[in-house]
């Protein structure tokens, strides 16, 4: 779980967006600090462009973030709208990261053979 810090899109192979992120609290592994966060999407000028099942994140708002590192160990946002779901207040954070510890608990190795790059 996180706070938006700050954004910054870029035209690459498409829109993108950088977001600074504070990490509130980890779910899996022991994280801390601040981390970036690289999103499909973003504004350029006048340009806007956004996945329809994943909206820009919010500078000032705080998100339970489902995130994965790609080959070159950027983070990015796992796709679909569980990617990133938006905390309002204390109780709702609370539940979250209730409920995230519960699913992170009851994860199961599927049993597929891993490769290593």
């Amino acid at each position: 779980m996180g706070e938006v810090l700050e954004a910054r899109s870029s035209k690459e192979d498409g829109i993108t967006t950088a977001f600074k992120v504070r990490i509130l609290d980890s779910l899996k592994g022991d994280r801390s600090g601040t981390i970036v966060v690289r999103q499909h999407g973003g504004v350029i000028g006048n340009e806007t462009w956004e996945l329809e099942d994943q909206p820009l994140l919010a500078v000032g708002s705080t998100y339970l973030l489902a995130v994965a590192r790609s080959k070159g160990g950027e983070m990015f946002l796992i796709s679909g709208p569980i990617s990133a779901t938006k905390v309002e207040g204390q109780e709702g954070r609370t539940a979250l990261v209730t409920q995230g510890h519960d699913h992170v608990r009851q994860q199961r190795d599927p049993g597929l053979p891993r490769t290593r790059t």
